[in-house]
């Protein structure tokens, strides 16, 4: 899922077409906890989004295998590839000089084209962000499908109460799924997020971190973070904001508390 700044939310209260009525609840009410993290460029999501998750399992909240990372980023990875949804529209956009050897998108070629002015940005992200949308639905879906097939195991139904039931929607909270998104767009994050925690870092960590990946030079760094919304735009969409300057130990110990709040405030389940 490539950045930007995203469209004027069209309003949360209706299901935007596409998502499959009933995917957050159903079977009794049950429903799939999500976990939205975002932010800027080299905030640090990713590895909040792996500390979340990695708590959430080890804590044992939900049944095995109820409990799920979903990378938007990856997931637009697989729209671009050769085949893909997304990728004749990319060619057909913006031409084959984006295209590398064996004729698959060049990612390096795509940023460049698609970070050369704010419409082209746009014209980019509307081609993947339904697509990844859709796929967040039917993971949601899935996790769903999932805890349907096995509610009659002893194991999935004692493990499943230890959420404490915190999620913001009605119904038992039965898996969670943690969102990994670098925009917070309305379809598929914030029509289906309980909390959104944005992670921020100091802006010459998030340089630091940005030209550290292969490729890119620091001019190239800053002309990305520009075409993003800015630091102050993500808070406005969270109460939870999460400092990733690198000391790992302090991060846990925040997203852990985070957890603590959103699930159980009541017990230490991860003692």
């Amino acid at each position: 899922m490539t950045r930007s700044r995203p469209e004027p939310p069209p309003g949360r209260g209706a299901a935007p077409t596409g998502r499959p009525m009933g995917a957050r609840g159903g079977m009794a009410g049950a429903r799939i906890a999500v976990i939205g993290v975002t932010g800027c460029m080299g905030g640090g999501k990713s590895t909040v989004s792996a500390i979340a998750l990695r708590l959430i399992v080890d804590g044992g909240l939900f049944g095995e295998g109820m409990a799920e990372l979903f990378d938007a980023d990856a997931e637009a990875r697989l729209m671009l590839a050769v085949g893909g949804p997304a990728y004749r529209g990319v060619v057909d956009t913006f031409g084959e000089s984006v295209l590398g050897e064996g004729g698959g998108i060049d990612r390096q070629r795509l940023a460049e084209a698609a970070f050369s002015d704010e419409a082209s940005l746009r014209a980019l992200n509307a081609l993947t962000h339904v697509l990844v949308a859709e796929s967040v639905y039917r993971r949601i879906a899935g996790l769903l499908g999932r805890y349907r097939g096995t509610v009659g195991s002893a194991a999935l139904g004692g493990r499943a109460d230890r959420s404490g039931d915190r999620a913001s929607s009605p119904g038992r909270t039965v898996g969670c799924m943690v969102l990994d998104a670098p925009l917070p767009v309305e379809r598929g994050f914030l029509d289906v997020a309980d909390a959104v925690w944005v992670v921020e870092a100091p802006l010459a960590l998030r340089l630091e971190r940005i030209a550290g990946r292969g490729g890119i030079s620091r001019d190239d760094a800053v002309r990305r973070m520009g075409a993003q919304m800015g630091p102050e735009e993500y808070r406005r969409l969270a109460r939870t904001v999460i400092v990733n300057d690198g000391d790992m130990g302090r991060l846990r110990s925040e997203v852990l508390s985070k957890l603590k709040e959103h699930f159980r405030p009541d017990v230490d389940i991860w003692d």
